[in-house]
């Protein structure tokens, strides 16, 4: 993540700045949204300084040759004399400009072909949205100036990466491809609710779980290929027994303006219905929005249309959340992975009987090396994401992570028991070691790509070093480590790794590459340091550990580990 510099109609044209609807008046809206899925599928997975000036130059093909110098001269001079990165078109501002042609929907015919003038008008309609844009970002970065918080990093660039997270933020499919075959399986052939997955897949049109995973699966790979043209792939086709389901996908027009009109842009309906049927072609909106609809989007899609919400126990979003979390994410993923990397005979690993007790969500002890785990299945509160506020971004955090019941307060609680009494059947002098010789890993692992904003896992550690301090916790022990706090596709995606190196050898290195990154911000005050060492621990990891050893599992050695073979289809 770095800040952009994304040039205003005001940079590019000397004119004053027109309307957009006056820009957009003669074009149809159906024309406009299968434009910009076309600029956004081309800046998906590179959005290089060469491909955006190379889709200018497609917009420009047609305009006279003095138009198209001066307005490339114009853009080259913003790029050259720019102190960060620099872009020509921004992924998150061509959400903003579909959000305005989805308000304003025209039903004007579809044309033939534009006109030069029609075309020169959606690239100045482009930059009035990117005028709007930038605006709204100063303002936002102003109040958070006027806050009195001292810390200066959240305050001031949470409420301006959280609304850019969606888009910003590229998604690894073969998570969300694990977690939701995880989820349907449990549904299908673990719990008494079968018949409502079998009711959710006859009314997509699909036969059993591993339809649907691998036709998404097999869509969403259509972002990392070419179409004939040379161009990367921004529509498709499918065949008709597949229609209801990419139907359901589908944005329409109406329902989109009543929900928004006249209310602030924010992303939930887009990545809910990320494609746009025009005819019998399907445009994707956002190529990053479809592996949501394999996992995220599917635990919303299913509540909604199974029928399984007509169960007391399970109407609410959050009820059939709880049960998830606790049956599928707890106790079946987030234990399997942890039995595969600690599966040293010689060591105790200890899962929670009751979960009412107050004990850990996992228990390692390696002789003094004690890691003590909470994993909250939890989502971002939406409401927070909409008001884009520090202060609401922050009770966020400390709701879900940060208090007495939860996050740092369980765990801090955890290591003050542990100071007395053993988490093991045998006590410490039957086991022969010391509360003063252990070394405490303190670790929550959490689910949700919104806590893994930067600057996140470094207020949780001070928040968590608060606490230790407050009751003297570290002159009982050898040592108490930092917080670690880790995402679950992490632990999905390198158990192998964090199995062959060593946890204990990973944390240690991980938190001494923190402690290093904090010496060197505390000496620069430069903002990419300040960038670097308010990263999140996953992205850390990756740039610490990057040799063919180290690398992401592959989706059949996760599907191996965690023995997910149930309703594949037999060869």
């Amino acid at each position: 993540m770095a800040f952009v510099i994304t040039p205003s109609y005001e940079d590019i044209f000397s004119d004053k700045r027109p309307e957009l609807s006056e820009l957009l008046s003669d074009i149809p809206s159906s024309d406009v949204l299968r434009l910009l899925s076309y600029l956004d599928a081309q800046l998906f997975l590179n959005e290089d300084i060469q491909t955006q000036f190379k889709l200018l130059k497609v917009l420009l093909k047609r305009q006279k040759t003095d138009t198209v110098i001066n307005i490339i001269h114009n853009y080259e001079i913003l790029n050259e004399n720019a102190k960060t990165e620099f872009s020509v078109f921004s992924r998150l501002y061509i959400k903003t400009f579909i959000h305005y042609v989805l308000i304003n929907y025209q039903e004007i015919p579809s044309i033939a072909d534009t006109t030069p003038t029609q075309e020169l008008n959606l690239l100045k309609a482009y930059l009035v949205i990117s005028s709007i844009k930038n605006s709204e970002t100063h303002n936002i970065y102003n109040i958070g100036n006027e806050t009195k918080e001292s810390d200066f990093f959240p305050t001031h660039t949470w409420p301006l990466i959280i609304s850019q997270l969606d888009v910003n933020t590229k998604i690894n499919p073969i998570p969300n491809i694990i977690r939701g075959v995880c989820l349907m399986n449990y549904l299908q052939y673990h719990s008494s609710y079968s018949k409502y997955v079998i009711s959710f897949l006859n009314k997509k049109g699909l036969t059993n779980t591993w339809e649907y995973i691998m036709l998404l699966s097999s869509t969403i790979q259509l972002s990392w290929t070419k179409n004939d043209a040379g161009m990367k792939n921004y529509f498709f086709v499918c065949d008709d027994k597949f229609s209801a389901l990419f139907d359901y996908f589908s944005i329409n027009p109406s329902e989109y303006r009543e929900r928004y009109l006249n209310k602030k842009e924010e992303h939930s309906l887009l990545k809910s219905k990320p494609l746009f049927k025009y005819e019998n072609q399907y445009y994707v909106l956002d190529w990053n929005f479809m592996p949501n609809k394999i996992y995220e989007g599917l635990i919303f899609d299913f509540h909604s249309e199974s029928g399984i919400k007509e169960l007391s126990t399970l109407n609410t979003i959050p009820q059939f959340k709880r049960l998830i979390g606790l049956e599928i994410t707890e106790k079946f993923i987030f234990r399997t992975i942890l039995k595969a990397v600690f599966s040293d005979k010689y060591c105790k690993l200890i899962f929670p009987k009751d979960n009412s007790a107050g004990e850990p969500d996992a228990y390692y002890r390696k002789g003094n090396s004690i890691f003590l785990f909470e994993i909250k299945d939890s989502f971002f509160p939406t409401s927070a994401i909409k008001s884009s506020t520090y202060e609401d971004i922050k009770n966020a955090i400390d709701e879900k992570y940060n208090n007495d019941k939860k996050g740092t307060g369980q765990l801090v609680k955890q290591i003050n028991r542990l100071k007395e009494k053993s988490y093991e059947e045998k006590d410490y002098q039957d086991l022969k070691i010391k509360v003063r010789n252990f070394n405490v890993y303190p670790i929550i692992i959490y689910t949700d790509k919104y806590f893994g904003m930067y600057g996140v896992s470094n207020y949780l550690i001070k928040e968590f070093d608060k606490k230790i301090e407050h009751i003297k916790l570290q002159k009982s022990f050898k040592k108490i480590n930092n917080l670690t706090f880790l995402s679950l596709d992490y632990l999905i995606l390198h158990s192998k790794l964090l199995s062959n190196n060593g946890f204990v050898k990973i944390l240690d290195n991980l938190h001494k590459t923190i402690d290093d990154r904090k010496k060197k911000n505390d000496r620069i005050r430069e903002v990419p340091v300040l960038m670097e060492y308010n990263k999140n621990m996953e992205l850390i990891l990756e740039e610490s550990y990057k040799t063919e050893n180290d690398k992401e599992m592959d989706i059949k050695e996760i599907m191996l580990l965690l023995n997910m073979t149930e309703g594949l289809p037999q060869s």
